[in-house]
């Protein structure tokens, strides 16, 4: 439940998953009562303990006591499968989604270090089954959270380290596989997160003006200071130079962004260069830690 401004549409249901929007907690009050009611006359029950509410207002009040049970507040629901924030933020989601990729490493990591299973085989088992999962609902996310994304690209590539294995060098030593060498064979998984978004924006403007869904996202794409979510698209559609009147031709507005590739932006790397002597003196200093810890009989884990 979710109590905030005036709304037009008061009830959002998809089978059992309810939501209810109010204007404050009176009237979501007396619309859980309606509901309640209306659903003991069909037969059904409404479970108090899995019904919260969500506000962005600072109040102290933490539950609304109802007629027929106690509802308590909380900071993010679930609702189909993502998470929703008070302040439409993505932080509770993208969390989300990084355990849940850290889950599919620790899944996969056996099999993916099998010789028996081929690289191609390996990659379209990430591409078709663990990828997908990591993507759900990414076309209404605003991407603007840089550290998360980046701790989402990590968990990607140390499972594509899985896949390809190392790399073997001239003086036959190994050494673990680039960034650059990684995204030769899969696309980054932020650079598939905004091309699913333009593709679902594209979907949204080939609506008939009678829409909801189209005229909601035209007033917000038509404002001077809109959501994060518009200015991202807005920023994507400029880097790839997509105009407006590509989004009719739904073949072309598709290849266009399959096709392109967003520039990569290198990272500004702060502070000194290391040189080769402050280097030798970092590991001497590391060793003689080292062999201190174990001359105390320490144990550490890493």
């Amino acid at each position: 439940m979710a109590i905030g401004r005036s709304n037009h549409y008061r009830c959002l249901a998809f089978a059992d998953d309810i939501a209810l929007l109010a204007e404050n907690t009176e009237m979501a009050q007396k619309m859980t009562e309606t509901l309640h009611e209306i659903a003991t006359k069909a037969g059904l029950q409404i479970s108090y303990s899995k019904t919260q509410y969500m506000t962005p207002e600072k109040t102290n009040t933490t539950e609304i006591h109802t007629n027929y049970g106690v509802i308590k507040r909380t900071k993010a629901f679930k609702y189909l499968g993502e998470w929703i924030q008070p302040n439409g933020g993505e932080h509770t989601a993208n969390q989300e989604r990084k355990i849940k990729l850290q889950k599919m490493y620790w899944l996969t990591a056996n099999r993916y270090n099998k010789r028996s299973i081929s690289r191609n085989a390996k990659i379209c088992h990430y591409n078709t089954v663990v990828k997908p999962a990591i993507l759900y609902a990414t076309e209404c996310s605003d991407l603007h959270r840089k550290g998360e994304l980046e701790e989402l690209e990590k968990i990607e590539r140390r499972i594509m380290r899985k896949i390809l294995g190392p790399t073997k060098q001239d003086d036959n030593t190994y050494r673990i596989k680039h960034n650059d060498e990684i995204y030769k064979h899969i696309e980054r998984i932020t650079t598939t997160m905004r091309k699913r978004r333009l593709n679902f924006f594209g979907h949204i403007r080939r609506m008939t003006p009678d829409r909801l869904t189209y005229q909601l996202t035209d007033k917000i794409y038509k404002q001077k200071s809109t959501i994060n979510w518009v200015k991202e698209i807005k920023k994507d559609l400029d880097e790839l130079k997509i105009n407006e009147h590509d989004f009719n031709n739904r073949n072309l507005f598709r290849n266009k962004i399959n096709q392109q590739k967003f520039p990569i932006k290198p990272k500004i790397k702060t502070g000194t260069r290391w040189t080769t002597e402050r280097k030798l003196a970092h590991s001497q200093k590391m060793k003689e830690i080292w062999e201190k810890r174990k001359a105390q009989g320490k144990k550490w884990r890493c």
